[in-house]
């Protein structure tokens, strides 16, 4: 017969009290964990086609950024994940670099979230099939 295995994990959070958990609970979190890295490799895919648009000019991202956050706070910070952070690269290699150098840094940026992306979703794979 099998032993079972226990860990011990909080019941509540700064709580101090614990229950016993099976150590088969533990793959329970795993589809948790696969939620986490299919959304952020959904994430740096709609990153990667912004840092396209920002490839062909500056204007063309920085309207479509404008045209979808609208001026209103709210819609900027829901807008974030989805291009904050192409927004805020483009910006700055556009400040601080001239045309060419700004859009050769570019492509370096998105073949990197490319290559991100691709692991992102190789490890929602894999942690999708040990759930």
């Amino acid at each position: 017969m099998a032993r079972k295995m226990y860990l011990m994990v909080p019941r509540m959070p700064y709580s101090g009290c614990y229950k016993l958990m099976y150590r088969g609970d533990i793959y329970y979190m795993m589809g948790f964990i696969a939620v986490l890295f299919g959304t952020l490799g959904f994430f740096l895919i709609v990153n990667l086609f912004f840092s396209f648009l920002y490839l062909i000019s500056r204007a063309a991202g920085g309207k479509f950024y404008s045209w979808i956050v609208y001026d209103f706070e709210f819609l900027m910070i829901l807008a974030l994940p989805f291009f904050g952070l192409t927004e805020y690269v483009a910006n700055e290699f556009y400040e601080r670099f001239n045309g060419f150098v700004t859009r050769m840094l570019l492509l370096v940026y998105a073949l990197l979230v490319f290559i991100l992306a691709i692991i992102c979703f190789i490890l929602f794979g894999y942690f999708a099939d040990l759930d």
